[in-house]
């Protein structure tokens, strides 16, 4: 591979600082293999001068080593790693400005890690943070989602419009999380999709962002409005070929509402698919079994639910619920006992959050 391809590389993606991380090895290994030990080091060296040039444009100071590795990890899909790197920086440079920026990033690896608990009290730190950035907002609200924190979800979606209220994707990902959330407040729900005609109108037709806001009305629709044209909808955004996961989910939970339980089945196997992190989708291809009589649906209905609680950490109500009564389908009535009390330990533990939040 040529010394030219490098440069260039270097020279086009200037905007990502971490794709400098990832050009590294391959380099080192390419050059090597032909014997052009100086070559590699020189390319090395100037690689590594973009690297802190970059950095210290964005942030005004020598950039801290332990977050790029981090990054490169990151981008290797080594999470364990990744996060190792991240906390070793963060301990180490506890007021630095990127400290913010590096904490976010460790939330993003203690998700993929399956380590909600410790995303949430993260995230629960950073969103309260000065001039806290979108991608917190972003991450907050569907870890909140993956662990069925509903009133969490609101009182965040009040926080979300009091700082980020005119960017398209934090709209519609908080529009998502409230129509999840609350119980048929029908006053509300107009707000929420009255937001979204606005952001719609500041987009641009068919973008990307198009597509997500589209799909938030389409879940008001299917909540508050018409299931019929919120069918149509999800079905139009599907076949764009631009259609966000939310789409491809509640699409799934519109299909097993009109008892099409293969064809909602189909369209949770491929959110599963996607992010794999996702507690929701097992839900609906539990329900999508349960729809079925057979001792065999009932089984992989039980795979399906406890799946969705051991990815939500079994925090989720409404995996455990289903989890609950499909082993009391199954006759495994001690087993469902001892989700039930979860389930009414989590209701409390709710109850006294909510009572702490009115008082405070």
């Amino acid at each position: 591979m040529r010394k030219e391809f490098y440069l260039n590389a270097t020279a086009q993606n200037l905007s990502n600082l971490y794709q400098y991380m990832e050009l590294l090895p391959t380099m080192k290994l390419e050059l090597l293999s032909y014997g052009r030990v100086s070559e590699s080091f020189k390319l090395l060296s100037y690689v590594c001068l973009i690297i802190l040039t970059r950095w210290v444009r964005s942030w005004g100071c020598l950039p801290i080593w332990d977050w790029l590795i981090a990054a490169y990890y990151y981008s290797e899909k080594c999470y364990r790693k990744s996060l190792f790197y991240y906390k070793k920086g963060i301990n180490k440079n506890p007021n630095h400005r990127a400290t913010n920026s590096a904490r976010l990033d460790a939330a993003y690896c203690m998700l993929k890690l399956g380590q909600l608990d410790r995303a949430y009290q993260e995230l629960s730190f950073l969103v309260h943070e000065p001039n806290v950035g979108k991608d917190t907002f972003l991450l907050y609200l569907r870890v909140l989602r993956y662990l069925g924190k509903k009133d969490k979800a609101i009182q965040v979606g009040c926080l979300v419009y009091e700082h980020i209220k005119h960017d398209p994707l934090v709209v519609a990902a908080n529009a998502h999380s409230l129509l999840w959330a609350m119980d048929n407040n029908k006053q509300k729900a107009k707000v929420i999709r009255k937001s979204l005609f606005v952001a719609r109108s500041k987009v641009s037709i068919g973008s990307r962002e198009d597509y997500v806001i589209q799909t938030a009305l389409a879940h008001f629709e299917m909540r508050y409005g018409d299931p019929t044209k919120a069918h149509r909808m999800f079905s139009r955004i599907l076949f764009s070929g631009k259609a966000p996961y939310e789409a491809v989910v509640l699409k799934g939970f519109a299909l097993l509402a009109e008892s099409k339980s293969e064809l909602a089945r189909h369209q949770f196997v491929r959110a599963v698919s996607v992010r794999h992190e996702d507690p929701e989708p097992w839900i609906g291809i539990a329900k999508s079994y349960l729809a079925s009589s057979s001792e065999e649906s009932l089984l992989f209905a039980i795979q399906a639910a406890q799946k969705a609680c051991s990815l939500s950490s079994y925090q989720n109500l409404e995996a455990l619920n289903i989890l609950a009564f499909s082993l009391r389908m199954g006759g495994k009535e001690l087993d469902a006992e001892l989700y039930q009390a979860r389930i009414n330990a989590l209701k409390g533990r709710q109850y006294s959050d909510s009572l702490k939040a009115l008082q405070g």
